[in-house]
């Protein structure tokens, strides 16, 4: 009936009154400006990029979607599909002048309506200066942004902002220097890593980098208390082409650049505060254990394969971050902390403490769920469906910080829509995970891996053994699955499967040696 109505002129008489009411909708966003105060709204910002030489339209688009993410002031979004009218705004006028705001109200206010964008020329000085400042920052040293204010009718404004990139200053040689013969010499044996190289831009953030570069190499050769404030750099910015030199100032304390050897390390197993509280005590090769249990929690054997620093090695800052990550992964302890300190008696000498802050060994938990189903199938038609579960958690089963998680979960769905069969469906779920912080390699087949070659490449990746050893973690699931499904069929579900996990910064990554299935339907 609509749709014949549409046709013709009864439709042309719709669309009219619709566009009046945008019209009308649009003047009663703007009537609540404030003319004696020159208030207008901002409805669009752009931004004109130019370079020397010219920017490709990938770099341009880029840069100007990464800028326009910045503008200090943004228009108010258009509502769909009449992108002319300022629907939010209206809303916001229209709820937010109530003295009796209502659920309704308040959520419109909340989720919908938008306040005005009214027009501040501070925030656009504001926008032009950081987008001159960012470009500057990356090698733009000349560049210039101004911007351009187009008025539009009596209420609305509309702001463009021109930057002038001109030319990017790069890097055209690099040089290395300190008055420390030790610095000096880790900086120009690690120089191929440098992320300062002939061509790169003059940037702040690469900058950043290579301070942060350097900083950990240094950390990674004994100077346990380098800090990156030492750390400056140089350039002739009169050409666009700059030779940059990287020095590394003398500090005036020098316990800043000298290295350290560790020494005493002991290992505090629960809330220390003062040694009289220990209560056992054990010693592996150098290390020393430390618990104000009557026993110890984790035992100090499967302690000892966290740690990647020894008594009588050069500091290591990676093998410190190693170790903090590794203990963290057990899932034993709640916190974790590692304090290097200078020996009291020989000024080389750090004496390292490790404060493990045991977590609760056992966890318990529960869940309940009802859900309704409703569809035009006869077999699934109005289920009524129930689902508990019941988990519970060993963060420690043997000692060795082995983790154990079962889970037992049972799902019935009832037919509310007959009286013959009430009970639809039923599933009773058992399972169970055993992770083992350490890597089994059975029958040596990663360590043969690792040697096979393809012509002259490698079957494994560099190293990925060794991360294995170091960082994997072992995983043995054993599951039960049973499904019955009344008068119609059922089936058990048992797998098994053995495997394990390694981590890295980002992902975590799993993989099944063998795995077993079986199923009786």
């Amino acid at each position: 009936m609509i749709a014949k109505r549409m046709n013709g002129r009864p439709a042309l008489h719709f669309f009219s009154l619709l566009a009046a009411l945008t019209l009308f909708n649009a003047c009663n966003v703007t009537k609540h400006l404030d003319e004696s105060k020159g208030e207008r709204l901002l409805i669009k910002n752009s931004i004109d990029i130019k370079a020397e030489p010219r920017l490709g339209f990938s770099e341009k688009a880029a840069l100007q979607y990464e800028l326009g993410s910045q503008y200090k002031q943004q228009p108010n979004r258009r509502s769909w599909p009449f992108q002319l009218f300022q629907r939010r705004v209206w809303l916001f006028h229209k709820y937010k002048s109530r003295t009796d705001k209502s659920k309704f109200a308040r959520w419109i206010i909340k989720r919908i309506a938008e306040p005005p964008a009214i027009y501040e020329e501070e925030l656009t000085i504001r926008t032009a200066k950081n987008f001159q400042n960012q470009m500057q920052q990356r090698g733009y040293f000349n560049a210039q942004c101004h911007y351009k204010v187009q008025f539009t009718g009596k209420h609305k404004v509309k702001v463009k902002y021109n930057l002038n990139l001109g030319r990017q200053y790069t890097i055209d040689g690099l040089e290395f220097m300190s008055r420390d013969t030790f610095v000096q010499q880790v900086m120009r044996e690690t120089a191929g890593s440098s992320l300062l190289k002939p061509g790169v831009a003059v940037s702040a953030l690469t900058f950043e980098a290579e301070k942060t570069r350097i900083t950990s190499e240094l950390r990674n050769r004994g100077l346990a208390f380098f800090t990156s404030n030492f750390i400056e750099f140089t350039g002739d910015t009169s050409k666009t082409r700059t030779c940059v030199t990287v020095e590394v100032l003398t500090p005036t304390d020098s316990t800043q650049h000298r290295q350290y050897f560790l020494d005493d390390i002991t290992v505090f197993e629960g809330l220390v505060p003062d040694y009289s509280t220990l209560r056992s005590e054990e010693t592996l090769d150098g290390v020393t254990y430390f618990t104000d249990k009557p026993e110890f929690q984790v035992k100090p054997f499967r302690l000892k394969e966290s740690l990647f620093f020894h008594q009588g090695e050069r500091y290591k800052q990676s093998d410190f971050d190693k170790t903090a990550r590794n203990l963290n992964a057990l899932g034993v302890f709640r916190f974790v902390a590692i304090r290097p300190v200078q020996d009291s008696l020989q000024r080389d000498k750090l004496d390292v403490g490790l404060f493990l802050t045991p977590n609760k060994r056992y966890a318990f938990g529960w869940d309940a769920d009802l859900n309704s189903t409703s569809s035009s199938n006869a077999l699934t038609r109005n289920l009524l469906g129930l689902s508990t579960s019941l988990s519970f958690r060993n963060r420690n089963v043997m000692g060795g910080a082995e983790n154990l998680q079962t889970d037992l979960q049972y799902n019935v769905e009832f037919n509310i829509a007959t009286r013959d069969r009430f009970i639809f469906s039923q599933e009773i779920k058992f399972q169970n995970q055993l992770s083992l912080p350490r890597f089994f390699d059975y029958f040596g087949f990663w360590k043969t891996a690792e040697k096979l070659k393809i012509g002259r490449m490698k079957l494994l990746p560099v190293g990925l053994y060794q991360r294995l050893k170091e960082d994997a973690q072992s995983r043995i699931t054993v599951n039960a699955n049973y499904l019955e499904l009344f008068d119609f069929y059922k089936f058990n579900l048992i797998n098994a499967s053995y495997g394990f996990d390694i981590r890295s910064n980002e992902h975590q990554h799993s993989f099944n040696h063998i795995g077993i299935d079986i199923l009786r339907p």
